[in-house]
Formats: C-alpha cells, structure tokens, sequence
C-alpha cells in the first residue's frame, strides 16, 4: 500500500473461506513496524463482518501486521495474521 508523505487513511483485510463456510471475527488487533521491525505504532483494529481496518498515519516505510481471532463454524478458535506492506511515495533514506 502506497502512502503520500504525511497521509492518513484506512487500511485492512477481507477474510474469507475457499468453500463460504462461516466464522466469527473474536477480536483483531494491529502492529505498524518499521523495515527494521521495530514498532512505530500498534493497537486494536476494527473489524466489521469479514474486514478488518485499522486508520493508519504511515510515516515510515515498514509493514502492517494483523493478528486476528476467529472462530469457525465448529467452535474451532483460530488466529490469522496477514501482513501489508507499507511504501511512502518520495521516500529517501537519511
């Protein structure tokens, strides 16, 4: 995901399926890390059916991890963590 210098704006996943079979998202919380994998800023994401999103002020380049607690339609509990990986237009290294 692309960033302006300076820019704030929503950031998320979809979750789903292969064969539609429902879940339930328990709870989802995020961590924005730097390229060297120390974190600028973390917290809990909103989720909202089968999205997760979090309102992301990237000011480095780095990544953004979920980690997101779902249970199936059997009662299993899971855990999900997909990464985004986080640019800033013009960015130059000090």
């Amino acid at each position: 995901m692309i960033f302006k210098p300076g820019e704030t704006k929503p950031c998320g996943v979809s979750l789903g399926t292969i064969d539609n079979s429902p879940f339930t998202i328990n709870g989802a919380t995020y961590q924005y890390r730097d390229e060297h994998g120390d974190v600028v800023s973390s917290g809990s994401a909103t989720s909202n059916g089968k999205q997760v999103t979090v309102s992301l002020s990237a000011t480095v380049p780095g990544s953004l991890r979920f980690s997101i607690s779902i249970t199936d339609s059997l009662g299993n509990a899971q855990v999900r963590n997909p990464e985004i990986e986080i640019s800033i237009q013009g960015w130059t290294y000090p």
